[in-house]
């Protein structure tokens, strides 16, 4: 049984493409109102991992669990329906719509979904002012920076309205400066309740805002910590790290 304040429980996760074992009998807490980092070297099974969460791949062995809830058999759609909402590495928007438009959208599918919003536009309106877009909501998104972009692609989640946010990469694009201010949003997301799960390779981004650290390498976890011992341990600086490049 997960602890009471466990939200998101993966529990020995095992995927297998043909005789390549991409995860290897993970097991994570994703602990309510935290913000849990996932990191290790391009192929170490992170996306698989993500992919079995929100229900777009079966596992071979292992189960995933929602507030103490078995949820390995639900759909994508019913796990959202959950309160499940994820970003992908590859960027998912309607091009010939405006930022708000994009992100309206969302809300109209969630309410198909989940019954939800009464008044999308308002909904919509508070996710922008929220994620900081009011100054491109009326430009399409083909005309804003690949880095605000992500972040649209975030505001499309949150009107899911999540009990767990799984983010994907969304620093993947964005300028120096552009990730400092994400940063910034991602504590306050947290700070107002929200429970992230955050796929990323920019170090100086993970070991900032992250309360919890585990380390995935040949899709095993070898390592998990808070970022002050992540960043020590020899084993991470080995398989992924390096001496010079954690922060």
């Amino acid at each position: 049984m997960a602890a009471v304040d466990v939200l998101l429980d993966v529990q020995g996760v095992t995927v297998n493409f043909g005789g390549n074992r991409a995860v290897d009998d993970v097991s994570l807490p994703v602990a309510q109102g935290s913000l849990t980092g996932l990191i290790g070297p391009n192929g170490a099974g992170k996306t698989t991992l993500f992919n079995v969460v929100s229900g777009l791949l079966s596992p071979s062995a292992g189960s995933i669990h929602l507030e103490g809830r078995n949820i390995s058999k639900l759909s994508p759609n019913k796990r959202a329906h959950l309160g499940i909402s994820r970003t992908f590495q590859r960027l998912e928007l309607f091009t010939s719509l405006t930022v708000r438009e994009n992100i309206q959208v969302a809300g109209e599918i969630s309410r198909r979904m989940r019954g939800g919003y009464s008044h999308i536009q308002k909904e919509t309106d508070r996710v922008i002012e929220l994620i900081d877009l009011g100054d491109v909501a009326d430009s399409e998104v083909t005309e804003i920076p690949t880095g605000l972009a992500r972040v649209v692609e975030m505001g499309r989640a949150l009107m899911n309205n999540p009990k767990v946010l799984l983010l994907d990469e969304p620093a993947s694009g964005q300028t120096e400066e552009e990730t400092r201010e994400f940063g910034k949003l991602l504590l306050r997301l947290k700070e107002e309740g929200t429970t992230i799960f955050l796929v990323e390779h920019d170090m100086a981004l993970v070991m900032s805002v992250c309360d919890k650290i585990h380390v995935l390498d040949f899709g095993k976890i070898i390592a998990r910590g808070e970022a002050e011992e992540i960043q020590t341990m020899p084993e991470v600086l080995d398989a992924y790290l390096g001496s010079h490049e954690m922060i």
